[in-house]
This record gives C-alpha cells, structure tokens and sequence, in this order.
C-alpha cells in the first residue's frame, strides 16, 4: 500500500506544487528557467516528423558504440586473472 500512498500524494502535492509555481512565474518557460527535459521531447518529435540530425552525428554514435563495446570486452574478458585488480577501473561499457 505504501507505493499507492506515495502515488496519490505525490499527484496531489505535484498539482499543488505547479500552481503555487504558476502564480509565482506565470510566463514560464523563459530564458531565466527554460525546461531542457520538454526541449529534448520536442527536438525528438521534430526529428521523427521529418526533421534532420546534425552533421557528424553518426560517426559520433559509431565511435561511441565501437568505445562501449571495447570497455565491455575489457572488463569482462581482458582483465581477468592476475589484472583483476585493475577491473574497478574501467568503467562499465553500458553506463
């Protein structure tokens, strides 16, 4: 019961927490509190209705996939045994 509870409180302080805000800055967004979260949903929306990604951007995501995939081998197979101890260093090819 208790993630129930939590929703509903949250639902309730959420919706009171945005017009206690909304009386304070009634033109948001603007330069001085923009909101990057709607900003990305709407670039993804734009680019999904016919828009254009910008220059370089897949060899940015294959290079970045090809670095992924080296850290992952690395720390699962490259050290093992005696660099072991080395593993806690690399970085998880995933994150």
């Amino acid at each position: 019961y208790g993630v129930l509870i939590g929703t509903v409180a949250s639902i309730v302080f959420s919706v009171f927490a945005y017009q206690l805000f909304m009386t304070v800055y009634p033109d948001m967004p603007n330069k001085e509190f923009e909101i990057p979260a709607a900003e990305l949903w709407l670039n993804m929306a734009q680019l999904l209705n016919g828009g254009s990604l910008a220059s370089h951007v897949q060899t940015f995501c294959i290079i970045g996939a090809c670095v992924g995939a080296i850290l992952s081998v690395c720390h699962d197979f490259v050290f093992m045994g005696r660099y072991q101890r080395y593993r806690g260093y690399i970085p998880s090819g995933v994150a």
